[in-house]
């Protein structure tokens, strides 16, 4: 079935409201006339007047019932439903006797009046135990002393889980309905309404003297309890609201807009392109030992920047005539030169591979193939420090969650965890036996995981640097990513195809064949939904996950970035999806 439209379910929000709530200060008095309506129409109202919200004060009232009042209504509808002369329909009716008995003694127990509570178990107890087979139940009724008792109890719990369905025939359904009308037991409504789910059953033989009043009763089957609370024919209309809404909430998210940069005439030259959560900045790591970095907000850089040179012949450079010339179409400038909103960092002397932005500071770190890792400062371009300790290139980094740690995999087979106020890493995980092409720190920061060449994926804890889990994937591992509630782990790599693991038991959960490429990179949204996964034939999939009780993946779309690759996904904040692609081609 098509799911609705996030359009569709506001315009019929609006239309609603527009027609039951626009009215003048006389027509809301006359609206407080109806009775009740449900928790989700109670959210729906809560923009609207706040005279109109009075209309939540019948059934979902903070009153809380008297136990009295309760024996006495029970009384009463016990008599009443004796004197029924339908034999038929006084069976039907007398099934509401026991679960309508439990319900109220519950809610008395919860009001607090023990000793009223236990002369009305003892007035009623025949009536409890002429229903035996709930015995179970009725034993332990007995037992529940206190709310502490009742939130303890197995038996209790489950009976007051889900409604009692009670089937009724049309005529039994208008008896009980003329009933209810005129005697208005609010507290036998309530307890109906919340805890009962009342279905109709047709006829067998229809006796021509009461067709009428049985076709009546049939109308009513639908908005039966409605009815009882006093709701008009009018609010079919919030019916088909609540339907719209309700489509549309069960049916996957709806994806938004991916925001994609495109870095063209890349000539195979970009490694790694992130950028920062704020959107502001993008950087990327280049072959030729760069790191070209972008303002995305249109703010030109300070011609005065600090253009000191450091102990490693490190600077940042603004002039376009210092790039080469198969580098200067990427430029992107605002008419002349001098307004380039585009700057490089210098220092490292081998191609960058990786580039990330650390939380909560103005820093940013990269990797490169000359084995170091450095820090570049934000604020003017200058190197931070340099970070040596792997003996080969390192391939991939990541910043813990709040940016205390950054982890690094490398060509030496190790993953190796830094502090960004010490040049030497603290910690050292060994056990890969191939290069490590990708790491991601869990989303509680305690526990660090790997993706190698020698097709195996490492959990290791950070705390105390041993190895929690081994997961064999198969294939070459060159991306990873956490889902934000830290139970699962996304993977992808050579095999063209994203497996989500639990960790809880090593085991994979799911196995999705996304693309026709390389898996480069793989993210998730903020709220966990949407698995966004790019690849090196330059397509972007969005994939539904729902984390039920089984792991069910529903694909949502698939976007064709018109990039030769993918090179970067992640989402930033607002939950937006930024995807980072190369292109030979030039604008």
């Amino acid at each position: 079935m098509e799911r609705p439209g996030q359009d569709r379910v506001a315009r019929a929000v609006v239309d609603y409201l527009n027609r039951r709530y626009y009215t003048d200060a006389e027509d809301l008095k006359d609206l407080e006339i109806h009775a009740s309506v449900t928790d989700k129409q109670m959210a729906l109202f809560a923009s609207a007047d706040k005279d109109a919200s009075r209309l939540n004060s019948v059934v979902f009232s903070s009153v809380r019932n008297d136990v009295v009042q309760m024996d006495d209504q029970f009384s009463k509808f016990q008599a009443w439903l004796s004197e029924v002369t339908d034999p038929e329909c006084k069976i039907e009716l007398s099934a509401f006797l026991f679960p309508l008995l439990c319900h109220l003694y519950i809610d008395s127990l919860r009001n607090g009046a023990t000793d009223a509570n236990s002369s009305m178990f003892k007035k009623h107890e025949t009536v409890l135990k002429s229903f035996k087979e709930n015995e179970e139940l009725l034993g332990a009724l007995k037992e529940l002393t206190s709310i502490q008792d009742i939130d303890n109890s197995t038996v209790i719990n489950t009976f007051r889980s889900c409604k009692y369905e009670i089937k009724l025939s049309p005529k039994s359904l208008n008896i009980l309905r003329k009933y209810l009308t005129n005697h208005g037991h609010v507290v036998l409504l309530q307890v109906i309404q919340m805890w009962f789910d009342i279905k109709t059953i047709p006829d067998k033989v229809l006796r021509p003297e009461c067709e009428e009043e049985i076709s009546s009763a049939s109308s009513l089957e639908t908005n039966f309890i409605y009815d009882l609370a006093g709701f008009s024919n009018e609010d079919k209309e919030m019916t088909d609201l609540l339907d719209t809404i309700k489509a549309f909430s069960d049916g996957p998210p709806v994806p938004q807009p991916m925001l994609l940069y495109s870095i063209n005439n890349a000539n195979e030259l970009i490694y790694r392109a992130k950028v920062s959560n704020s959107v502001n900045l993008l950087a990327a790591g280049c072959a030729d030992s760069s790191i070209r970095l972008w303002s995305l907000n249109q703010t030109n850089f300070s011609k005065n920047r600090s253009r000191s040179v450091s102990k490693a012949m490190l600077c940042s450079d603004n002039s376009i005539n210092s790039f080469p010339e198969k580098i200067k179409p990427w430029l992107k400038c605002n008419g002349n030169l001098n307004n380039c909103y585009f700057s490089s960092l210098h220092g490292h002397h081998g191609a960058v591979t990786d580039v990330a932005f650390v939380p909560n500071t103005e820093l940013l770190v990269s990797t490169s193939w000359d084995s170091t890792m450095r820090a570049w400062h934000l604020s003017d371009f200058s190197c931070a420090a340099k970070y040596i300790g792997h003996n080969y290139p390192v391939w991939s980094l990541d910043t813990s969650p709040l940016g205390f740690y950054v982890a690094t995999g490398s060509a030496d087979n190790t993953v190796r965890l830094w502090t960004l106020d010490r040049t030497y890493p603290i910690r050292i995980f060994a056990g890969h036996t191939q290069n490590v092409y990708s790491v991601a720190f869990h989303p509680n920061g305690s526990y660090l995981a790997s993706g190698s060449c020698d097709k195996s994926i490492r959990l290791w804890s950070v705390v105390d640097g041993s190895m929690v889990r081994v997961f064999s994937s198969g294939s070459e591992v060159r991306t990873l990513a956490f889902s934000p509630n830290g139970q699962l782990l996304a993977s992808g790599g050579d095999s063209k195809r994203i497996q989500i693991w639990d960790l809880s038991t090593g085991l994979v959960v799911c196995t999705i064949e996304a693309h026709f490429g390389i898996i480069s990179s793989i993210a998730w949204n903020l709220d966990g939904e949407i698995l966004a996964a790019g690849s090196l034939d330059g397509n972007v999939t969005l994939w539904h996950v729902q984390l039920k009780n089984e792991i069910a993946v529903e694909h949502l779309a698939t976007f064709s970035t018109n990039c030769e690759s993918v090179t970067s996904l992640q989402y930033a904040m607002k939950n937006i999806c930024v995807c980072i692609g190369s292109s030979k081609e030039t604008e």
